[in-house]
């Protein structure tokens, strides 16, 4: 789905730069080093405008969660969504976290300095939740920017189908990205993938069967309806969908040892 522009989108951005990682590639082996945390590392590529996320490091306090976004104008929501609650309506997001953050030069408004923006005294001074980080950029290559067995989840939440043949290498369930999560993987670490779209379910659900190493351990074409719903955060998306009376098809995979 194509985004608006926004007008001064990167002063914007710093604006909310509290729980943004600059050239995520530079902390490839170090990610607990950078929340000053141990901890299971979950992943989600794609993050959207950041409710899942935000409400999963909420809930799990004990873990790290890190997610990813492209699109800058989608990121920038994300980041504001990190200063409020998961449930503010998104047309109301800006207004919410401008109030939350205030408009001097206090925690989480400077750009720049990692480390100081990102400690957990840092996140509890300006309302952040100290288990979560952003990063601006599109995985193509999971290896550049985590180690052998550094993570031990990836969502993956209403991921572009790329419906067409000839893109089905963009797919984030096709066979090259599911290499990459296995390498990146720990062992018994998982991927949840979650879609509205039937033909995509289908074909990630084959993929997945197909890669050694990977066990689909968990699957359902209604989520919401089934045992797995209460385990898992519902997207901006989804909860359209499900007001909708749309089916939500849900899978998890499990590395191998």
């Amino acid at each position: 789905m194509r985004q608006k522009k926004i007008k001064n989108i990167e002063g914007k951005i710093a604006r909310f730069s509290g729980p943004l990682v600059d050239e995520p590639c530079s902390f490839r082996t170090r990610w607990r080093e950078v929340f000053r945390a141990d901890g299971p590392l979950y992943l989600e590529i794609g993050c959207g405008k950041g409710r899942f996320i935000k409400a999963s490091a909420l809930k799990d306090p004990g873990s790290l969660y890190l997610g990813f976004e492209g699109q800058r104008s989608v990121m920038y929501r994300a980041l504001q969504r990190a200063y409020v609650g998961p449930d503010v309506a998104p047309r109301d997001l800006n207004t919410v976290a401008m109030a939350s953050v205030g408009h001097g030069d206090g925690p989480g408004d400077r750009p720049g300095d990692l480390m100081d923006n990102c400690g957990d005294s840092v996140s509890r001074d300006a309302g952040l939740p100290g288990n979560l980080l952003f990063c601006a950029a599109y995985i193509l290559d999971m290896r550049d920017y985590f180690e052998e067995g550094e993570l031990d989840g990836i969502f993956l939440n209403f991921s572009d189908p790329w419906p067409k043949l000839r893109q089905s290498k963009r797919r984030l369930t096709s066979p090259d990205y599911l290499r990459g999560y296995l390498h990146t993987l720990a062992d018994g670490g998982f991927i949840r993938f979650k879609t509205d779209n039937a033909d995509f379910f289908v074909y990630s659900r084959e993929c997945i069967s197909s890669e050694p190493g990977l066990e689909i351990t968990a699957m359902t074409d209604d989520l919401r309806a089934s045992e797995y719903a209460e385990g898992s955060e519902m997207t901006e998306y989804e909860m359209k969908f499900v007001k909708l009376g749309k089916k939500i098809h849900y899978l998890e995979a499990r590395k191998s040892p």
